[in-house]
This record gives structure tokens, C-alpha cells and sequence, in this order.
């Protein structure tokens, strides 16, 4: 019984990891970084690490995922959840009003862009890409996606000195 409780903390443990990690990304921000650039050059440390915040998994993991209604659901709900974080932090970060929706459409966009990310390296893998593989890969697919943010988000949030 001990054991399975230890898995279902490490589970909530991961889920809370996942739900806070772009929020935890802008917070490590450079000075003179902005929430794009920092968010971006996060994601990559992320590949470069092959973390499961990126999308590393392996086969059996992604397809089980991918496979089930009920998985996908709860993976799209902690997209959300992760998003609706980077909201506050965003509008916090930014110091606007309660209600504001420029942190929420800038919480869209950059979480959307790693939900693309994160979907594409499920997909990678399920094709029978190993880790290695999706690590040479995904810089490539990033910039991609970023780019499209740049117009923009390039000067949004952008960290200030201490």
C-alpha cells in the first residue's frame, strides 16, 4: 500500500510540476528577456534535458496517452491548467488590472505553442523516433512555432533589472 501511495504522490507531484512549469519558466527569466524569449529558450533547456515537460515519454507512454479518451481529456485539462498559471503570472509580471485580457491572449499564445510542441513529440515518438532522435529534431520545430510569435509577443513582458 505504501508503494502505490508513493505513486500517486509522485503523479500529483509531476501534474503540479507540469501545471507550473511555464509560470516557473517567465519567473527565470534574464533581464532584458521577454516572457516569449525566455519561455522559448526554457523549452529548449527542456529537449536538451529530454524532459517529460517537453514531450519525452517513450513509445508505451505516448500511445497509452494518445489512446485513451479519458487520458487525452486529462492531458488537455492540465494544458489548461498550465495556461491559466502563466495567465497570473503574466498579469502579475506585468502589474495590469484584474480582468485584463492581455495577459490571458499572451497566456494563449505561448501555451499553445508548447502544447504544439509537447503534442508533436508525442506524435515523433508514436512514429518510433527514440529520444535521441526527437532531441536532434524538435530545436528545429521550436523556432518554427516561435517564430510565429515573434511580431507580436517578442517585446512582451520583458524582464526588468532588479
Amino acid at each position: 500500500m505504501a508503494i502505490r501511495q508513493e505513486c500517486v504522490r509522485q503523479e500529483c507531484d509531476f501534474h503540479e510540476t507540469f501545471r507550473g512549469s511555464l509560470a516557473a519558466a517567465l519567473d527565470s527569466r534574464r533581464e532584458g528577456e521577454s516572457a516569449l524569449a525566455g519561455l522559448r529558450r526554457e523549452y529548449l533547456a527542456a529537449v536538451d534535458r529530454q524532459d517529460a515537460l517537453a514531450g519525452f515519454s517513450g513509445p508505451e507512454f505516448a500511445r497509452m496517452i494518445t489512446g485513451s479518451p479519458t487520458l487525452a481529456a486529462r492531458l488537455r485539462e492540465l494544458h489548461q491548467q498550465r495556461e491559466d498559471a502563466l495567465t497570473e503570472a503574466l498579469a502579475a509580471e506585468t502589474g495590469v488590472r484584474a480582468g485584463s485580457l492581455a495577459p490571458r491572449a499572451a497566456a494563449a499564445l505561448l501555451a499553445a505553442a508548447h502544447r504544439t510542441l509537447f503534442h508533436h513529440a508525442l506524435d515523433l515518438t508514436i512514429a518510433g523516433r527514440t529520444n535521441r532522435q526527437l532531441a536532434d529534431a524538435l530545436p528545429e520545430a521550436a523556432e518554427e512555432v516561435f517564430a510565429l510569435l515573434e511580431p507580436s509577443l517578442a517585446d512582451y513582458a520583458v524582464r526588468e533589472a532588479a
